[in-house]
């Protein structure tokens, strides 16, 4: 079997690194980028009053850099739990104690892991993107009060359809908003049959929602359990 080709909607990463000492070619294209709001007076605010809170909520890796960039302590009182390990790396690097289960590849399962009784009747700060899920507030917000902070926003980047090989043996998703970005801008007619991954549940389920066929879910929401994933899929039909 010749190399395989692999198109990752995502920037170049350990995820292609992985894979290109693997044997694979790897285009990245990325549909999205991140952008800090331009005005993060409420997280400032938040900030000033930091110690009022018993627990901060992470689930992106562009939040926790916002944070660590703009807040001016590391020795928080408050738990802060932290959903993805590119996430923890983010905050422990800038001093930051984390809490996470690394075994978690959702919010959902990052707040099972440690049961209801954990938040119960605490005020929580959930620091977040404009298009984040959020299934913090909606499960916690009959048992503990959770303030939100929005810091930064999705922008799609402009994907020349061209840029699109003629052929792919997989496509691999790493968002919902990648999902939508590509389907706006060049449509899946263009995939010729390549199996499609999804490296954890809620984007799997925003690719079936856009028709697609999910071939492969990465049981790991992290770019070394995603290429693995890959890697070991296809050693199995080898």
């Amino acid at each position: 079997m010749g190399k395989r080709r692999v198109l990752a909607i995502r920037e170049d990463d350990r995820f292609s690194e992985m894979l290109r000492e693997n044997g694979y070619e790897v285009v990245n294209i990325p549909a999205i980028r991140t952008e800090p709001l331009a005005d993060l007076s409420e997280l400032d605010r938040a900030l000033a009053n930091v110690e009022t809170y018993d627990g901060l909520f992470f689930t992106s890796w562009a939040a926790a850099e916002i944070f660590a960039e703009r807040s001016p302590r590391n020795d928080l009182k408050a738990k802060i739990y932290v959903l993805g390990s590119r996430s923890a790396d983010v905050l422990t690097a800038a001093g930051y104690m984390v809490t996470t289960d690394p075994q978690a590849n959702n919010a959902d399962e990052l707040l099972d892991s440690f049961g209801t009784g954990e938040f119960e009747g605490k005020r929580l700060l959930f620091i977040r993107g404009e298009r984040s899920m959020r299934t913090i507030p909606e499960r916690l917000g009959g048992i503990a009060t959770v303030d939100e902070v929005v810091v930064y926003r999705t922008v799609e980047n402009n994907i020349r359809a061209n840029a699109i090989p003629d052929h792919i043996d997989w496509i691999c998703f790493f968002s919902p908003s990648g999902i939508e970005s590509f389907a706006d801008q060049v449509g899946f007619d263009r995939l010729n049959g390549a199996k499609v991954a999804a490296i954890g549940t809620t984007t799997a389920a925003k690719a079936r929602e856009a028709g697609l066929n999910v071939d492969l879910v990465s049981p790991a929401s992290n770019a070394e359990g995603f290429a693995k994933a890959i890697i070991g899929s296809d050693k199995e039909i080898e």
